[in-house]
């Protein structure tokens, strides 16, 4: 094992989740206030191309090598799970649907970290270990829905020394373009109520 001088090796499981496209655009994020922003993820139906969103996942480990790693996905039972995406690593080869609603990869065993030297430091000039997944969804049952939660959990037999749980939230938004026209009977008479406002 390449974990130190006391063998025993302290993961760094990152999981960076993004939602995409299928043309590998980002989803639009809002705020409290409704505008654009860094907040969260929103789904306005009708709007997807492929009627698809890609969950984008950069996965690195910026401490040592982490044994018989995996990431757990857990996602609602309005979406179904496609397929993976076209930008995946080519180490990404288990991915198990364990259910319509839960998947699990393999992430390598080891996945390994940052390089150990032999004091125990983490050596100079180094890249931590870094994986893409793309995994395609659709979201043709979130009519009724509000909103959409991917649960993401790292594991391994290493020491995770960050939290493991990782989520990601979508708001569902519903949009109609609408056209009042009217008429009064009869036409010459129209009555209005109210307090007068704006009289100069």
């Amino acid at each position: 094992k390449n974990c130190g001088d006391d063998d025993l090796c302290q993961a760094q499981l990152v999981v960076q989740p993004k939602l995409m496209t299928t043309q590998g655009e980002e989803l639009r994020r809002g705020t409290q206030d409704g505008g654009d922003g860094q907040g969260i993820y929103q789904l306005e139906l009708g709007t997807l191309p492929e009627n698809q969103i890609v969950l984008d996942l950069n996965v690195q480990n910026l401490g040592e090598a982490a044994y018989e790693s995996k990431l757990d996905i857990t996602f609602p039972d309005h979406i179904y799970y496609v397929g993976l995406g076209s930008n995946n690593s080519d180490t990404i080869t288990d991915i198990t649907l364990v259910n319509s609603t839960f998947i699990t990869i393999n992430l390598g065993n080891p996945f390994r970290g940052r390089v150990v030297s032999g004091d125990g430091q983490q050596a100079n000039n180094t890249s931590s270990s870094s994986l893409n997944l793309q995994m395609r969804f659709s979201p043709a049952s979130v009519i009724n829905e509000t909103l959409i939660t991917f649960e993401l959990m790292s594991s391994t037999t290493s020491e995770l020394v960050v939290d493991a749980l990782t989520f990601l939230n979508c708001v569902v938004v519903r949009r109609a373009e609408l056209k009042v026209t009217g008429r009064s009977l009869p036409a010459d008479h129209v009555y209005y109520g109210g307090q007068v406002r704006g009289e100069s």
